[in-house]
């Protein structure tokens, strides 16, 4: 009868064993914490790109279909978030008559509309970090244009993982201009 042979594993071969097991894993943990990164700066770029283009939009809108632009009260090339009192004033029909643009305390873009009470025009997880609006109307003031600078920018605060800043310019005539 010849030697018995043992069966189980050497201490080293268990250890082999656990540094194989461990390195797939903790690679499989990185794999996987890359994967949720990705997948939120993706939303956090989707979120700001799409609000931004909506608040874009409705800047855009309001310039064109307003009836003047109320140049006593606006507030041109300054930074409308220097100061909640600082704003874009245009002269509408009634009763949204005057349509106010301004960014509160807490860096919210707000529309104001007549008498009615103001709403932000994005999320607060986004805030304004520089909105300037420019007068480059006629010297005789036939054709009325503004042009807008706008910096949105999300994960402001220590609670975001991944931070966005997006800047847009754009520039709109009042359309209802009498010659």
């Amino acid at each position: 009868m010849g030697p018995k042979l043992k069966k189980g594993l050497t201490f080293i071969e268990a250890l082999l064993y656990l540094a194989v097991v461990s390195f797939v894993s903790f690679s499989l943990v990185v794999f996987a914490w890359n994967v949720i990164l990705a997948s939120e700066k993706n939303n956090t770029k989707q979120e700001i790109y799409s609000q931004a283009r909506i608040v874009s939009e409705r800047i855009l809108f309001e310039i064109r279909n307003a009836n003047d632009i109320n140049f006593a009260d606006s507030n041109f090339d300054v930074d409308l978030t220097t100061n909640s009192n600082y704003k874009l004033s245009l002269a509408t029909d009634a009763p949204n008559n005057p349509t106010l643009f301004y960014v509160n305390n807490l860096g919210i873009l707000m529309i104001k509309k007549g008498s009615s009470q103001a709403f932000p025009l994005h999320s607060n997880s986004l805030k304004v970090k520089s909105l300037i609006f420019s007068n480059f109307s006629s010297a005789d003031r036939k054709t009325k244009n503004i042009k807008y600078h706008l910096e949105l920018e999300k994960g402001s605060g220590s609670s975001f993982a991944y931070r966005d800043l997006i800047i847009m310019e754009g520039s709109a005539e009042v359309r209802s201009n009498s010659l």
